[in-house]
């Protein structure tokens, strides 16, 4: 108990009942712990995060533009590149 107890206070208990007692968990036997991420670690996975929303966010612009132009007239090919190249 006291190990646990010291790994409460450098790390956040993973709660399985989502009960928010800190103190309660680290006396479970079976409580597993997760470090504490950094500000940096933090920083670079909210990056990732807006990164792959900037791509679903293009994919799904993109097949609605195929979609469209399939509509009114022959729909281009399929990824980006053929996007890039299209002459308006």
């Amino acid at each position: 108990m006291v190990d646990n107890a010291r790994r409460a206070l450098t790390s956040v208990p993973v709660v399985k009942t989502g009960s928010p007692d800190a103190y309660e968990a680290a006396s479970r036997p079976t409580m597993n712990f997760v470090t504490v991420k950094s500000v940096g670690q933090q920083d670079m996975h909210a990056v990732h995060r807006v990164g792959d929303l900037l791509t679903r966010q293009r994919t799904a612009l993109i097949n609605q533009a195929r979609c469209h132009s399939g509509d009114v007239a022959e729909a281009f090919k399929r990824g980006v590149s053929q996007v890039l190249n299209l002459r308006w």
